[in-house]
């Protein structure tokens, strides 16, 4: 045999371990060496950090820290999170976090309301909008039914939303009335928007029952009847909670007139109503003895022939008011803005659509740098009138927006309409005819952003 061949031992080399490893793994020797620093020190403690860094995932965190989270995240990666595992579903599936999500017409058309129902979190969501444009799929019956179910089941078991709207749903009268039947003043909701659905067949005394349970309610386009209406005039001896109600494009020309006082409310909209010039003067009286409206709509109806006296009286003692397309009289104008200036109430108020140009610029310039808020679209102004108004802006603070869009400002300086126009927070200026030189003043640099 031939004797094996020792082969020499190879020496294994390898690179000195540095004193910060020797400290991590242990086999440093317990005397500290003279030649560790202090910086050598820290950085041995920064290494430990950091190996546990990176050993720390999200569910390390505390609850306190993820709820911090979620203010970054949309309803739809909250869901995603909640299905990842246990701990997150407690986390995020408190019912508060989830009570202001909106739920709309898309979602139930394509899961319905059951799983409201079935899930926890779901339990006080406090939206609900059925309203997608004029362009929308239409809901199906079946699950209309089913929306509207979940809201009396929820008002039945006093958790009540806070808005619906069921604009152009095209509600039956058998829906409607079990939605209504529903409402008590213990268990109510403060938005219900019903534009254009039909209530004719409602009974009024329903009506007036659940919408007095109601803070602001929309009946816009409801197709009332005179007996809707006289039950609704009663609102003074039994209302509690409403406070806003918009009865536009109703026809209300046959009601009796003390019928339509509505001294109760705080806002109400009488768009497009056809109103009778008794019926107004009527309304104007009476709030100025009891000045608890602070907001009127008025607009698209006739109210030349209304007293100039009464109507300046009346129209300062609202804070918002429109009074677009109401074919106003010269003499009703020029009472109307020589008496503003007098009074601090007035806000806001839309002068649209009615006959400026012959109105006293002087008079003209001090109503309306008194008011916050002022439209004054399509008014046919002239340069005598604009001229002075711009000029007086920049010396007062009180203007915050105005509409001048449908005007011609040509002949308006470019360096006045710069100076007046950054000194409010919003203008519009559409369709007015702008040269060249005057859109100039639209510096980037500029807070301003012009409609």
């Amino acid at each position: 045999m031939k004797r094996q061949q020792s082969q020499p031992n190879k020496k294994k080399t390898c690179k000195p371990k540095s004193k910060e490893s020797k400290v991590l793994s242990g086999k440093m020797s317990k005397k500290k060496p003279k030649n560790i620093t202090k910086a050598m020190v820290i950085k041995v403690i920064s290494l430990k950090n950091a190996q546990h860094a990176t050993q720390m995932n999200l569910l390390d965190f505390p609850d306190e820290i993820l709820l911090k989270f979620q203010s970054f995240l949309n309803y739809r990666s909250m869901c995603q999170c909640v299905e990842t595992c246990t701990k997150l579903n407690q986390v995020y599936g408190d019912p508060s976090l989830w009570a202001d999500m909106p739920v709309k017409r898309g979602k139930i058309i394509r899961d319905g309301m059951k799983l409201f129902k079935d899930i926890s979190r779901f339990s006080v969501i406090k939206h609900i909008n059925l309203y997608s444009g004029p362009w929308f799929t239409t809901i199906k019956p079946g699950k209309l039914t089913e929306a509207i179910e979940y809201v009396c089941w929820r008002n039945e078991n006093g958790t009540s939303l806070e808005t619906l709207n069921l604009t152009d749903t095209n509600c039956s009268t058998k829906q409607l009335m079990s939605l209504l039947s529903s409402f008590t003043v213990e268990n109510s909701m403060k938005r219900l928007n019903l534009t254009r659905n039909n209530l004719q067949r409602i009974s009024p005394e329903l009506l007036k029952k659940a919408i007095c349970c109601v803070e602001d309610v929309n009946l816009s386009e409801t197709w009332l009847t005179i007996k809707h209406l006289t039950a609704l005039s009663s609102f003074g001896q039994n209302k509690k909670i409403l406070k806003r109600i918009d009865l536009s494009d109703n026809e209300l020309d046959e009601v009796a007139p003390e019928l339509l006082t509505f001294c109760c409310f705080e806002d109400v909209n009488l768009s497009t109503t056809n109103l009778t010039t008794t019926q107004i003067t009527t309304l104007f009286s009476s709030n100025l003895n009891t000045k608890i409206m602070k907001r009127i709509d008025l607009s698209d109806n006739r109210l030349e022939e209304v007293s100039p006296e009464l109507l300046k009286e009346a129209i300062c003692c609202f804070q918002d008011v429109n009074l677009s397309h109401c074919d106003l009289t010269l003499i009703q104008l020029t009472d109307l803005v020589s008496f503003i200036p007098t009074k601090n109430t007035l806000k806001k108020i839309d002068l649209s659509r009615n006959d400026l140009k012959r109105v006293c610029p002087e008079l003209l310039k001090a109503a309306v740098c008194c008011i916050e808020d002022v439209n004054l679209s399509r008014n046919g102004l002239t340069s005598e009138q604009l001229t002075p108004f711009f000029s007086s802006i920049p010396t007062r603070n009180t203007l915050k927006r105005v509409d001048l869009s449908d005007n011609n400002l040509r002949k308006v300086s470019p360096q006045l309409l710069k100076e007046a126009i950054y000194c409010v927070e919003e203008a519009n200026l559409s369709a007015t005819n702008l040269a060249t030189t005057q859109l100039g003043l639209y510096s980037p640099a500029s807070q301003l952003k012009p409609s």
